[in-house]
């Protein structure tokens, strides 16, 4: 029997738009909006103390994949009754998006045993969702109604990035001063972690970065926030013969 829901994929390059994107489509559309990064990340905080060696990680992953599929669910919990709206787990949200973790969460998602996890718990949703991240037109959902890959240059993505981390930072209880250095650096340190993120995530092994001959392209670098939403949501009522 197939799915009683629709899923819009969306996949590409990191701070190229996709959560953007993914989370405009979702509110227009009373869809729930799933950023399957925010997985990684929590797996990553979790297991804060043992993610530099990512076999013991891996390990540790495959001790949860040994139990119930109930219970991979039940470890992501705060993270899957965040995208349900469900609970005040939202404060763990910034925590998750800063980019040391980000650079964490990609190191770990290298491991085999932690993609399991993940993707065993993104599938145990069952709404109509939009859902943007590594995997999610290739692995997760292969059969999705809309495959979207959104990318930019590597200039507009560091921008974008350095400003959500500037307005994560002036948004936070603690003072500018108490924030990282690396968490408030120059527009140069962007870039670099850019293309440092890119080449870790075209290079790597398991799950590197693939855009499936299925999918729709979209360049977003000489778009504005709005003309990128508006542009996608009209390939969407296309492809979903929506009006």
């Amino acid at each position: 029997m197939g799915r009683m829901f629709r899923v819009i994929a969306i996949d590409g390059p990191a701070s190229s738009g996709k959560g953007t994107v993914a989370a405009f489509l979702a509110k227009e559309l009373q869809y729930m909006h799933v950023d399957s990064g925010l997985f990684y990340r929590y797996f990553a905080r979790f297991y804060k103390e043992t993610c530099e060696d990512t076999s013991v990680v891996g390990a540790l992953a495959a001790q949860l994949l040994a139990q119930p599929t109930a219970e991979v669910v039940k470890f992501f919990e705060p993270v899957l009754e965040f995208f349900y709206q469900k609970s005040d787990h939202a404060h763990i949200i910034p925590v998750l998006k800063t980019e040391s973790c980000a650079q964490v969460a990609s190191k770990i998602s290298t491991e085999p045993n932690v993609r399991q996890c993940v993707n065993t718990a993104i599938r145990s949703i069952d709404k109509n969702l939009v859902i943007d991240g590594r995997d999610t037109t290739t692995v997760i959902f292969p059969d999705a109604d809309v495959k979207l890959f959104i990318t930019a240059n590597v200039q507009t993505r560091a921008k974008r990035r350095m400003w959500e981390d500037e307005t994560r930072i002036s948004h936070s209880t603690l003072g500018k001063n108490d924030v990282p250095a690396t968490e408030r650096s120059t527009l140069q340190h962007y870039v670099d972690a850019i293309v440092k993120r890119d080449q870790q995530d075209a290079t790597r092994s398991v799950a590197p970065l693939i855009c499936p001959e299925d999918a729709i392209v979209v360049d977003t670098s000489e778009m504005n926030t709005s003309q990128m939403c508006e542009h996608v949501m009209q390939i969407v009522k296309v492809r979903l013969n929506i009006g």
